[in-house]
């Protein structure tokens, strides 16, 4: 089917989809437990912006794991969570902006 002839919605579904795995690959793929350090920082902040995150989610999300896990251990589950907040809290102010969508049926 082409983008024409699905909606909006579906289309924006697909690209979010898109971007989520991108970024799931791109993070995982940097290490599985390693400490925190600027160079892993700058990988990760790379990372995001690869995925097409933009300049200030990724300098934001840079911040927060430099303020919380900065020469620590840390893993790719807690840089995903991390980035998850950060994105929900964005998301947050435009929760009423578009329509409620029914769950899909499985």
């Amino acid at each position: 089917m082409t983008d024409e002839k699905r909606g909006w919605f579906a289309r924006l579904t697909q690209g979010l989809s898109r971007s989520s795995a991108k970024v799931s690959s791109a993070i995982t793929g940097l290490f599985t437990k390693a400490r925190l350090d600027d160079a892993m920082l700058d990988e990760i902040e790379e990372a995001l912006i690869s995925a097409d995150l933009g300049l200030k989610t990724a300098a934001a999300v840079r911040a927060r794991l430099a303020a919380e896990r900065y020469d620590k251990d840390v893993t790719d589950a807690e840089v995903k969570a991390i980035l998850a907040d950060h994105i929900a809290a964005l998301m947050q102010p435009l929760e009423n902006r578009w329509p409620k969508v029914p769950p899909a049926r499985t």
